[in-house]
């Protein structure tokens, strides 16, 4: 009797570590994934915005030797943003774009922010050189 039960539950017992084995692969295959597509996305996040910071300097050095007042229209405005705009999105290549995009919903209203944010650190970087600017 006793023989005859274990023969009829050792398969059921098998069976059931193999799905419950499965079954735990899949969850941490999954949990790796989840956490190496998060790691890619921050990781790209971070490259745009430094290309972000690169363009805006760069674009802000050009900018104020080609102004003769230091001030700048808001024709003149628009025309830095539109550049630098086209400068970030030229330099980043479309895996980094792809990652970036499982973080942000529209991807050049994030770039035209970032900008703005630069702009913002810029500034005040010029006014307060020996302060830390802002976060």
């Amino acid at each position: 009797m006793k023989e005859q039960l274990i023969s009829t539950l050792a398969p059921i017992c098998i069976s059931l570590a193999g799905i419950l084995g499965t079954w735990i692969l899949y969850e941490v295959r999954r949990w790796v994934r989840a956490r190496t597509n998060n790691e890619l996305a921050f990781a790209a996040i971070e490259d745009i915005s430094v290309v972000v910071k690169t363009v805006v300097t760069e674009l802000n050095q050009t900018f104020v030797a080609a102004a003769e007042d230091g001030v700048f229209t808001p024709e003149e405005r628009a025309e830095m943003k539109a550049m630098a705009h086209a400068m970030v999105v030229a330099q980043i290549p479309p895996l980094i774009k792809r990652n970036a995009i499982r973080l942000v919903n529209n991807f050049d209203d994030w770039v035209n922010s970032r900008i703005e944010r630069e702009v913002v650190k810029a500034k005040y970087e010029a006014l307060f050189p020996y302060e830390a600017a802002p976060k």
